[in-house]
């Protein structure tokens, strides 16, 4: 019964991860670790940066693509982001 109830909080976690891993051209969210500067990010080409806001010690980085095909993982390696993950669902999953 244990190892039913693990494996099943294991695909649980992995189908919200999935969900919110970052795809190309779509709107993604930064965390910075504490003390990184922020001005890395606009260093990258295909994205426009549209809020930066403190949490705690964190450093939130709201991210828009300029093209559909603009890699969020070479915008979080650019800023020095320790995560990203997507910021909006994607049009199939909005209520109208």
């Amino acid at each position: 019964m244990a190892h039913a109830l693990s494996l099943l909080l294991v695909s649980t976690l992995a189908l919200t991860a999935g969900a919110l891993w970052p795809r190309a051209g779509q709107a993604v969210l930064l965390a910075l670790p504490p003390g990184a500067p922020a001005e890395a990010a606009f260093a990258a080409a295909d994205w426009r940066i549209r809020a930066i806001s403190q949490r705690g010690p964190f450093t939130l980085i709201l991210a828009m693509p300029e093209s559909p095909d603009a890699d969020p993982a070479r915008l979080r390696r650019v800023s020095g982001a320790a995560f990203a993950w997507l910021a909006v669902p994607p049009d199939d999953c909005r209520q109208p």
